[in-house]
């Protein structure tokens, strides 16, 4: 078993190889061009047919050009190690904010649901209480006795309350208020005010 899992992480190892190889010969091609370094891939053959063609001309390279072919190469794998690994962070990161939205979609929906059996009860906080006309009277007399301005728990000010998807497809420079965007008139959300 140890046997068979060696050689299969050896083919893909080798297949990985010839990846980066041919690569990084068709990404870096003008630079080994400048070297005057010439490779040349062949047509009309299998991938491990062109493999073979290519290893012998870079064996066939004078001992200056084959260290430098062979540090250039190395260069770009690691470039493209560190590209990969960079993406996979991001993915990553993408991932655990995903699961941190789903994670407070649920917090929410089990607030509403434990709110519905003790329906806006005043000892409940408020930021508890189930989206009624109640909570909204509630909200306006307490952001009027207190001359604050609401700030809403569920729906913060940032990115992560418009969700991945539109996060990512949106640039948002600053969260502002209605009133703090017209500053010379009027704003509210309420009549009579």
């Amino acid at each position: 078993m140890f046997q068979l899992l060696i050689i299969a992480y050896t083919e893909i190892y080798y297949e990985q190889k010839k990846k980066y190889l041919f690569t990084f010969l068709i990404e870096k091609r003008p630079l080994l061009l400048a070297v005057d370094i010439i490779i040349n891939i062949p047509a009309n053959t299998s991938i491990n047919v062109q493999y073979g063609k290519v290893l012998s001309q870079i064996k066939a390279l004078p001992a200056d050009k084959f260290s430098m072919f062979n540090d250039l190469r190395e260069a770009y794998i690691q470039e493209l190690r560190a590209l990969d690994e960079k993406r996979k962070e991001k993915a990553d990161a993408e991932q655990k904010k995903t699961e941190q939205r789903e994670g407070q979609i649920a917090d929410r929906q089990r607030r509403r649901r434990e709110g519905a059996k003790n329906i806006n009860k005043p000892e409940t906080p408020l930021d508890q209480w189930v989206d009624t006309w109640e909570k909204y009277e509630k909200i306006l007399e307490q952001c009027k006795q207190t001359k604050q301005r609401f700030i809403d728990t569920d729906f913060k000010a940032d990115s992560s309350s418009l969700g991945n998807t539109l996060a990512n497809k949106t640039k948002i420079s600053k969260w502002i208020r209605a009133t703090d965007q017209v500053k010379d008139q009027k704003c509210s959300l309420y009549k009579g005010d």
